[in-house]
């Protein structure tokens, strides 16, 4: 089968499966005397198969940035928690210092 064919059986676009030959993902196809590359039904599967594999690398770092942010919220959550105990505890017109305690977020 060409490259289109390919690429409507696989529910990709020709783009992508250039994007797997060059990253060398995929082997070469065979080429016909007048240039066109031709599949075999194998490379259907091969592509569903690098799909989904770059689809759950996505999820990973997602779920990776996620955790980060959840961290970092908790983080700023309780900093605002210190700050409002430390404003409950200086007299009006008093420094509190609550900048000083901002070189903890990272």
């Amino acid at each position: 089968m060409r490259i289109g064919e390919l690429a409507k059986r696989a529910g990709v676009s020709i783009q992508a499966i250039r994007f797997y030959e060059r990253r060398r993902l995929m082997r070469t196809p065979r080429r016909t005397a007048a240039g066109y590359r031709q599949y075999s039904a194998e490379a259907v599967k091969r592509v569903r198969l690098i799909r989904r594999a770059l689809a759950a690398a996505k999820l990973a770092e997602l779920d990776r940035q996620l955790n980060e942010m959840a961290a970092l919220r908790e983080h700023l959550a309780h900093l605002l928690g210190d700050w409002d105990t430390k404003l409950d505890g200086v007299a009006p017109g008093t420094r509190a210092g609550l900048l000083e305690a901002l070189g903890d977020i990272q």
